[in-house]
């Protein structure tokens, strides 16, 4: 159906679609749906083994040739913020965790009987907050919660711990965190009071040093909780909007958003909502961002490389996210910077091995 619809859209037949899909797979790995979102099936594009482009096949298999396999802290919502906190690196404040097998709150203090729940609402949880799964990925399944949140019949506080105790039920235990404001200059940007963060992948060398490979703005459009580029319920894009910043400045470049029927993409100039301009826009606290994802990458070790999530905000940058298994939605000349970095510490390390397995002879 959606190569009948690129067929239209580039004005060619089904077939040369379906033989430049091959190709792709072929050449790099890309799956047909890649291919369609990126552009790739349109005639023009050339096709290359290596490029612009990384497939997620290829990128994760890279991923998994250099980062270690104990990478609970980026897999594990609560860990991650126990970890982070161990090393004094900023996240959303933690208000509890909620499963089946027993609640508790920020500080351990269980929540069962109906006084400390009543409690809970009442002392420690401002009046909006966030709800997400434990193992959750690419923002299924988060809720915006609260009292300000409640709408129907009875209290606010009661209809609150009603919403609460349903996500105890939850297969996925969750966690229930800050809410974080966003920088007045971004939302200025975007016109929503959501968060639009910065996807930051950093590397750290063989010598131990921590760089900076590649980074995208993304940019929320419309009245949306979280800033992903497609939606994992309905598969379908969003039409937020994605911008790669100068690494050394934070000076965002040329924007672009991914068509909702998932054929190829559009350069956008400005915000859809408030007419802002997108090319030139700095990036607030930019330094303070390059230094904090420096300093997680070095404790994050000895995982190698990591695609962080960094919420921009009133107070400096707060990690939301590490993400050793990372998507880029990109491309260009960050993408050639991370495909040849883990590249060739993918070959390194497999000579190293090689070495040790000729000596141990």
């Amino acid at each position: 159906m959606r190569f009948r619809g690129a067929a239209r859209v580039y004005g060619v037949s089904v077939p040369v679609i379906a033989w430049r899909a091959f190709r792709w797979y072929a050449a790099d790995r890309f799956l047909p749906d890649e291919s369609l979102s990126r552009g790739l099936l349109h005639p023009s594009e050339p096709i290359r083994a290596a490029g612009d482009h990384i497939s997620e096949e290829r990128l994760h298999g890279l991923q998994h040739a250099v980062n270690s396999s104990g990478a609970a802290m980026c897999r594990d919502k609560l860990l991650f913020h126990v970890y982070c906190n161990r090393h004094g690196l900023p996240t959303p404040r933690l208000f509890a965790v909620l499963s089946r097998n027993g609640c508790r709150d920020a500080s351990g203090q269980p929540l069962a009987s109906e006084t400390q729940w009543q409690s809970f609402i009442a002392e420690q949880v401002p009046d909006t907050f966030i709800a997400k799964p434990r193992h959750g990925r690419q923002g299924r399944d988060i809720r915006l919660l609260g009292v300000a949140q409640a709408c129907g019949g009875g209290e606010p506080a009661e209809q609150l711990l009603r919403e609460l105790r349903a996500l105890v039920g939850h297969t996925d235990e969750q966690i229930l965190e800050e809410r974080l404001q966003v920088h007045e200059r971004i939302a200025a940007l975007t016109g929503s009071s959501a968060l639009s963060t910065v996807r930051v992948f950093s590397w750290i060398t063989s010598e131990g040093e921590p760089e900076i490979l590649d980074a995208y703005f993304r940019g929320i459009v419309g009245d949306r909780l979280t800033d992903n580029i497609s939606d994992c319920q309905t598969g379908l894009f969003t039409g937020n909007i994605t911008a790669r910043p100068e690494l050394e400045t934070g000076v965002l470049r040329r924007a672009w958003a991914y068509n909702a029927n998932g054929i190829g993409y559009r350069w956008v100039d400005s915000h859809p909502v408030t007419g802002a301009g997108i090319k030139g826009f700095r990036l607030p606290c930019w330094p303070q961002v390059r230094a904090l994802v420096c300093e997680a990458a070095l404790r994050f070790l000895p995982v190698r490389t990591v695609g962080w999530d960094v919420a921009l905000t009133p107070d400096g940058p707060v990690l939301i996210e590490a993400n050793e298994r990372f998507q880029h939605a990109g491309f260009g000349e960050g993408v050639r910077r991370i495909r040849s970095a883990l590249q060739e510490e993918k070959q390194r390390l497999a000579s190293s091995l090689s070495s040790e397995v000729v000596d141990g002879r």
